[in-house]
């Protein structure tokens, strides 16, 4: 079965939000690394990368959730036209809580990463 004209847009568009959210988060995680290289060459012991370096962290994998949530979105609404009550819901649900439950992930992930962090820093 061939894909519809408007699933390969919506898979093209995936793909260039993939494309530009992976090469900022690899350059996000390569700087927090090279971070750490340099702390560990000054001090000779490995230190967790500081709080800010976390928050750079979060931006990058908040600025990945935030379009593509807005693109499913997009998607559900351009299938709107043959809504029947799953999609009406579906929609509604994204609209209200989709980018809410985003952050409340993200946010959960920073706590947890933070967990981690002040443990290593403990254990030394």
């Amino acid at each position: 079965m061939a894909l519809s004209p408007q699933i390969k847009q919506l898979l093209a568009a995936e793909d260039e939000l993939i494309a530009a959210v992976e090469v900022r988060l690899e350059d996000t995680l390569a700087a927090i690394m090279d971070q750490a290289l340099s702390t560990f060459e000054r001090n000779q012991q490995f230190v967790a990368p500081a709080g800010d370096s976390l928050g750079l962290l979060l931006d990058a994998l908040g600025d990945a959730w935030q379009p593509g949530t807005a693109l499913g979105v997009e998607h559900l609404l351009s299938v709107a036209q043959k809504q029947d009550l799953t999609t009406r819901a579906a929609i509604e649900y994204l609209e209200a809580y989709g980018i809410q439950r985003t952050r409340q992930i993200i946010s959960t992930t920073a706590s947890q990463l933070s967990s981690i962090h002040v443990l290593v820093h403990r254990q030394g």
